[in-house]
């Protein structure tokens, strides 16, 4: 079960730099115990970040990726009663205007996979920075192995079913290209220190191979709840796709 909360804010001063202010706020809102269950895992059951749209309307969205994250960290959001919120490290309090939910059922994504027909390019947006820890170093370049691999793992991480597969990964590659991008760098602050990351938007090109493109559909669906590559816990790495 997919879930995605998105709170629309009354300060369009707000942008990403700002998320992971908001993740502490997320974390006083939850139960203690679960807070503590969350500090625990290598992947995270949930993305969140603040999004700034090019009409400066500013929203605070929470992706859930389990019926338990949904329970335990969306439902606390949507008490009637929470309309505002206090960020402490700012001494700021942001009015919370309007609260829109969307729910998907995983399976959703795998009947979509075998009904629909495939699509020959995607766009993705990245709202956030974007990187990748390899060899333990960041990487703020976009690059499709990252990105699949990162995809499959962490969808891999929350259902029963194993994404990752190297033959997979080497289909999707050979199959697939990033044929058009508009990025630049960008730095995400975080507690004393900062990781560097890419926003734009680029366009991936699938050839020939229906079933390659049909499941980097599904990665990508999946992506726009998840998010892409580190901290999307912490506010990177949010997307939005588009089929071209």
């Amino acid at each position: 079960m997919f879930a995605k909360l998105k709170i629309k804010l009354d300060d369009n001063t707000l942008d990403y730099t700002k998320s992971s202010m908001f993740q502490g706020i997320l974390f006083e809102k939850i139960d203690t115990e679960y807070a503590d269950y969350l500090h625990q895992q290598s992947f995270h059951p949930y993305s969140q970040g603040i999004i700034k749209q090019k009409n400066n309307e500013v929203y605070w969205c929470i992706n859930t990726l389990s019926k338990d994250a949904y329970e335990k960290i969306i439902i606390p959001l949507l008490d009637s009663q929470l309309n505002e919120v206090h960020i402490k490290k700012i001494d700021k309090t942001v009015k919370l205007i309007k609260k829109e939910l969307q729910i998907q059922e995983s399976k959703e994504l795998t009947v979509r996979f075998y009904s629909e027909k495939p699509t020959k390019k995607i766009k993705l947006d990245f709202y956030a920075p974007v990187s990748f820890k390899q060899n333990g170093y960041y990487q703020a370049m976009p690059d499709l192995r990252l990105i699949y691999q990162n995809l499959m793992n962490r969808y891999s991480s929350i259902n029963d079913m194993e994404m990752f597969d190297s033959d997979t990964l080497e289909e999707l590659l050979k199959n697939s290209s990033i044929t058009k991008y508009r990025i630049h760098s960008a730095s995400f602050p975080m507690e004393g220190t900062y990781v560097v990351g890419c926003v734009g938007s680029i366009i991936i090109t699938f050839f020939k191979n229906e079933t390659v493109s049909k499941y980097a559909r599904l990665l990508f669906d999946f992506a726009e709840y998840a998010g892409i590559g580190v901290k999307t816990s912490m506010g990177m790495g949010m997307v939005k796709k588009e089929e071209l």
